[in-house]
């Protein structure tokens, strides 16, 4: 394949998650003014409903959000009266999350549309083609996640300003 139209092929696929990204974030904006959480919020929620209590490092590992960023979503639901923070009685170090009956009520009452709309776009692909799917955006993760400096291409300097790599 030209290197040209290479480029452009990436241009496009780079386009098309930022376009992915921009929707999911105008999704958890409409989320918060209909129901008063947000979608990481609501994920969060879901997870609890699924799993049961959970530790915010559990939460963290499943849900693919940073330690701080869970401890930012816990805090606001537990204001909210949606969660309750409570000590292990087995191990009084670990503090494991869980749903209050308001958090539980909301859980069940909201559910995640858009997930369910990408399911059904992904079921219309031919199955060829989910798998070539599959395997190129795992590839692509990896790719992301053996990079030596985290972001290929992005250097965050100790000054924490964000400069391109030369």
């Amino acid at each position: 394949m030209p290197k040209d139209r290479k480029s452009a092929q990436a241009d496009s696929i780079i386009n098309s998650f930022m376009k992915i990204m921009f929707e999911s974030r105008r999704q958890s904006q409409l989320m918060k003014e209909a129901v008063g959480v947000t979608a990481p919020q609501m994920g969060l929620l879901k997870m609890l409903m699924k799993r049961g209590s959970m530790t915010h490092s559990e939460l963290s590992e499943s849900l693919y959000l940073t330690a701080s960023t869970i401890s930012g979503i816990v805090d606001r639901l537990e204001r909210e009266g949606y969660v309750n923070r409570l000590r292990a009685e087995e191990d009084r170090r670990v503090v494991k999350v869980s749903l209050t009956d308001d958090g539980k009520a909301l859980a069940t009452k909201v559910s995640f549309a858009i997930l369910g709309d990408m399911k059904k776009y992904l079921h219309e692909l031919p199955d060829h083609e989910l798998e070539v799917f599959e395997d190129t955006l795992q590839k692509v993760l990896t790719m992301m996640a053996d990079a030596p400096d985290g972001i290929p291409g992005v250097k965050i300097h100790k000054d924490e300003q964000l400069r391109v790599k030369s």
